[in-house]
């Protein structure tokens, strides 16, 4: 299957604002997480069990994030996602957060992701390990070079 575009709906909360009611701008990354972790599901390899069968867990390495138009309170929000570079232990993805009838996006940003093993017994001995092969097969399926 490739990893093509993918997208979550996320309600903002009143919880996900500041005082001004619009979205506080680190909670971004959770719905970017959100995002990731369903585009990752809805393709067999959701995280939790990427990291049972292979002994690994994945790493946010890298954060960019533009703000364009903030979004509220109550608005709802369309978190697209699409990978955009793999490599032997680590993938990029690219994310737009978008409301609806708005044909420029609220806010833009990018992950880098990187592969650790981990034994949780022993957490400082985690190191960075290649990606899966059907992981790295996945994900560059929707890379263009």
């Amino acid at each position: 299957m490739a990893a093509s575009a993918g997208s979550v709906i996320v309600r903002v909360l009143y919880a996900d604002t500041d005082m001004a009611g619009v979205v506080y701008h680190a909670n971004y990354l959770r719905f970017f997480e959100a995002a990731r972790t369903q585009l990752m599901a809805d393709a067999g390899m959701a995280p939790v069990d990427v990291q049972a069968e292979h002994g690994i867990v994945f790493t946010v390495t890298e954060v960019t994030l533009h703000y364009h138009d903030p979004a509220r309170y109550g608005d709802e929000l369309r978190i697209e996602v699409e990978p955009v570079k793999v490599g032997p232990a680590r993938f990029t993805l690219a994310y737009r957060v978008m409301r609806p009838g708005r044909a420029e996006p609220s806010v833009t940003g990018t992950t880098t992701i990187c592969a650790l093993s981990l034994d949780p017994a022993q957490p400082e001995s985690a190191k960075v390990v290649r990606l899966p092969a059907a992981v790295r097969a996945w994900l560059g399926s929707s890379v263009s070079s």
